[in-house]
């Protein structure tokens, strides 16, 4: 891999969307899958998943490490015991759903989501509402790409050390399931493991800037910086099955 590669203005902006995705991430919590997939699909969809994935699994490490002290490991825990049927509900709606409908269902679920977070709803991370986060995300995750926001919105009133630190590390888990679910299945040859080294830099990079604004993140600007990203992931999902309808239609 040459320094001539790296200068590619095609990799160049690969590079860019990756490190703006990993600065949001390690300032909010989540972000990465949520701006850079759908920019890189259109780009060069042969960055994600795997590549994307690895890239997040490598972010995920690194901010559990660097805010490990606020990590909550029942919150986890109770995450991933709605994670897993989750997963298996998402591939199983996949399979049987009509892609279009699924994105305007799950999108539409998001945004409700959003729109009573942001009203008076009290939502706190009891063992109820994050088995019910972990089985949304591992649905949502699984079927349309965007598995942050049910976690995020149910942490949103928690510290940012502990968001951050507690979402990476569940993340990171669930990635790591997913990257070896792609391996087994060969979703994630030799060249795929390439382009996730060259995303690495920029998933570096990121991280590293993030440390100057994640401070000013949590000084009360951490619930509408997660309620932002949610909503437009939420809209993203909406867009994109309303396209899929028009193209049928057509």
């Amino acid at each position: 891999m040459t320094l001539a590669s790296f200068l590619d203005p095609h990799l160049l902006a690969v590079l860019a969307i990756v490190l703006v995705g990993a600065w949001l991430q390690g300032s909010v919590g989540v972000g990465l899958g949520l701006f850079a997939a759908p920019l890189l699909a259109i780009l060069d969809p042969a960055f994600v998943p795997g590549p994307l994935l690895f890239g997040a699994m490598l972010l995920g490490s690194m901010m559990a490490v660097r805010e490990r002290h606020a990590i909550v490991g029942p919150t986890i825990g109770w995450a991933l015991i709605g994670r897993a049927p989750g997963t298996l509900l998402g591939a199983a709606l996949v399979s049987l759903a009509a892609a279009a409908w699924l994105d305007l269902t799950l999108g539409s679920l998001i945004l409700i989501c959003v729109a009573l977070s942001a009203s008076r709803w009290d939502l706190r991370p009891t063992r109820r509402h994050l088995i019910g986060a972990g089985l949304l995300s591992g649905i949502t995750g699984t079927a349309a790409a965007v598995g942050g926001p049910p976690m995020a919105l149910v942490l949103q009133r928690e510290a940012g050390p502990t968001v951050r630190a507690t979402l990476s590390l569940y993340f990171l888990i669930a990635t790591s399931l997913s990257l070896l679910t792609l391996t087994a299945f060969g979703e994630l040859d030799r060249a795929g493991l390439t382009r996730a080294l060259q995303l690495s830099p920029a998933v570096l990079a990121g991280f590293l800037v993030s440390r100057f604004s994640h401070g000013w993140i949590d000084r009360g600007r951490l619930k509408p910086a997660i309620l932002v990203i949610s909503g437009t992931a939420a809209v993203w999902v909406l867009v994109r099955g309303l396209r899929e309808l028009v193209t049928l239609s057509g």
